[in-house]
């Protein structure tokens, strides 16, 4: 423009070619003044890229009437302008030439607004609105700021919009025609309505496991789910509009404590979610240190200005989440089956958060996808999560019940065991008292043969001493026949004889017992065996005495002796002692 203007000036130039310049002139003005006034025609539903131009109040106090007057630089209605400290003014050049009477524009959040625009009389009316002002000051009731166009038909009509912040001033403004922006609303509303139920549902879903396990990992994911609602409630405006319109700290620093309480609980449910501490100390410590990233989220929301704390979070965040991508990645190839979920949901979220960032600074083009990228981004992740729990129970409740019925199995195996060990018992106990009373019962029978051959040998030793009486009065001849009777019961009083017979039934009962205790006491004298055999045998001290030919008192003596010849005290029975013979 400049050069043009040198070349008109110049008398080199000839007349015909100033002309040309002059229409040149003309051509670039017209088009200029042209591509700054927005026409609506009979087709307009939406204008998101329209040209506009902007002003830099660097004195801050100038008035909108001096400001009519200042020269105005083109732009376009998507331009991120940064941090600007000084009030900045964007100029709105539109013409209706439709039927159509009502359009609105719609335009990112900023600090203060000042929305000037002239009325049916002609007149200056002012909007007061903004991030840092209370829902109330919204000319119309909605999550973002929107403004209604005056708009007669064909009549030039001009806007001017004060905008003052202490953040970056993204410029994003968006004009619609009334039907067809409420047609989009609808859409829009369908789908934050289905995006914040899925995330209500889960958290509320997760909340119910979390009361009946009791499960560590739901309750960090529950606070993770909820914090993560209240993050994208929260930054599209609807927090603000239902559940805090008065207080704007929310709607700007308070937003960051959601962000905060969401990697606090993020951090520690990766630990308890991976098990970290099952397969490496190292690392559960280190994101249990990492979680207090999110505290100081929290803490510097509370002190920090709103650009200083958002350029903290912009610049850590997408650090974490990557970090939180890698701890999955690392663990998956330890071996650990949930981290391939864990990964997988946190790079659908990282994936989200870059076209989000690619849409705002205008590398991609605007669509519906596109635009809610980050919300369905976070649906991914929050429904990865929850089936990744959902199936990491179900192995661990597969993997109970196997071990559940190993237990059960062992637990029968153990009873059958005791059972088999007891009836074992029990027979062995059966076999032993059968034992004991074939014992008991030889033992009776030795006895009676013992007393049986007593009794013969008392019984004949009487006949002989009264046949010695009937010899001294009878004749040569029958003493004769009476001592051949004589010897003949004396032969069948073959005392040593009785004796082996008996003592080949008592080793039948009772074998190795003349073995041991001649072993063990070599000094025993074969009356000595006589006596403990038949003590063995229990018989009676009356028996024993007649046995061995002599007088039942004399029995205490001979016990006494054998018990010195044993080496056993005077306590002790002989019986007793002989049982482990």
């Amino acid at each position: 423009m400049a050069e043009l203007n040198f070349l008109l000036q110049s008398e080199k130039t000839t007349h015909t070619m100033k002309y040309i310049l002059l229409l040149l002139l003309f051509s670039i003005y017209s088009f200029k003044i042209n591509s700054q006034t927005i026409f609506f025609e009979n087709n307009f539903k939406k204008n998101e890229r329209f040209n506009l131009s902007y002003y830099v109040d660097s004195t801050k106090k100038q008035s909108l009437e001096e400001i009519t007057k200042k020269q105005f630089k083109k732009t376009i209605s998507y331009t991120n302008f940064g941090f600007v400290k000084y009030p900045f003014w964007i100029k709105i050049d539109f013409q209706n030439n439709t039927q159509k009477k009502r359009f609105f524009l719609e335009m990112s959040g900023v600090d203060n607004i000042e929305f000037w625009q002239k009325n049916d009389k002609n007149n200056w009316e002012k909007i007061v609105t903004g991030e840092q002002k209370p829902f109330y000051t919204r000319p119309i009731v909605h999550r973002s700021f929107l403004f209604l166009l005056n708009s007669p038909q064909n009549i030039p009509q001009t806007i001017y919009i004060k905008n003052e912040s202490i953040t970056r001033i993204r410029l994003q403004m968006t004009l619609f025609e009334e039907i067809f922006f409420y047609s989009q609303e609808r859409n829009e509303i369908l789908f934050y309505g289905f995006f914040y139920g899925i995330i209500f549902l889960m958290l509320v879903y997760n909340f119910l496991i979390w009361l009946r396990l009791r499960d560590t990992a739901y309750l960090f994911y529950v606070s993770f789910a909820a914090a993560m609602f209240m993050v994208q409630f929260t930054s599209y405006g609807f927090a603000f509009q239902y559940f805090f319109p008065n207080t704007t700290f929310f709607n700007g620093n308070g937003m960051y404590i959601w962000v905060g309480i969401a990697n606090v609980s993020s951090a520690n449910f990766c630990r308890y979610f991976l098990d970290l501490r099952k397969y490496s100390k190292f690392w559960d410590n280190l994101l249990f240190y990492v979680s207090f990233y999110g505290v100081s989220v929290i803490v510097l929301s509370l002190f920090l200005s709103f650009p200083n704390i958002t350029s903290y979070i912009f610049l850590l965040n997408p650090l974490y989440s990557l970090f939180l991508v890698s701890i999955g990645i690392i663990f998956w190839r330890k071996g650990n089956v949930f981290a391939p979920y864990f990964s997988f949901a946190w790079l659908a979220y990282v994936v989200g958060l870059v076209i989000m960032v690619s849409y705002n600074r205008g590398f991609i083009s605007y669509h519906f996808l596109v635009s809610h990228a980050l919300q369905i981004s976070t649906i991914i992740e929050i429904v990865i999560l929850s089936l990744a729990m959902s199936y990491k129970h179900k192995i661990l409740d597969d993997q109970s019940k196997k071990n559940l019925l190993e237990v059960e199995r062992l637990r029968f195996a153990h009873e059958l065991e005791a059972k088999e060990k007891e009836f074992l018992m029990h027979k062995h106990e059966l076999e032993q008292e059968k034992m004991e009373e074939v014992l008991s019962f030889k033992e009776r029978e030795l006895a009676m043969i013992t007393l049986q051959i007593f009794e013969k040998n008392n019984f004949i030793q009487d006949i002989q001493k009264k046949l010695q009486k009937f010899t001294e009065n009878i004749t040569q001849q029958t003493q004769q026949d009476f001592k051949h009777l004589t010897k003949s019961l004396k032969d069948n009083l073959d005392l040593d004889a009785d004796w082996d017979n008996f003592k080949i039934h008592f080793e039948k009962v009772h074998p190795f017992f003349f073995q041991r205790l001649t072993q063990k006491f070599p000094t025993l004298t074969m009356n000595d065996l006589k006596m403990l055999t038949y003590l063995k045998i229990n018989l009676g001290t009356k028996d024993i005495a007649r046995l061995l030919n002599i007088e039942p008192n004399s029995m205490k003596m001979t016990k006494y002796r054998l018990k010195k010849k044993l080496e056993i005290t005077d306590e002790t029975d002989l019986e007793s002692f002989l049982r482990v013979f």
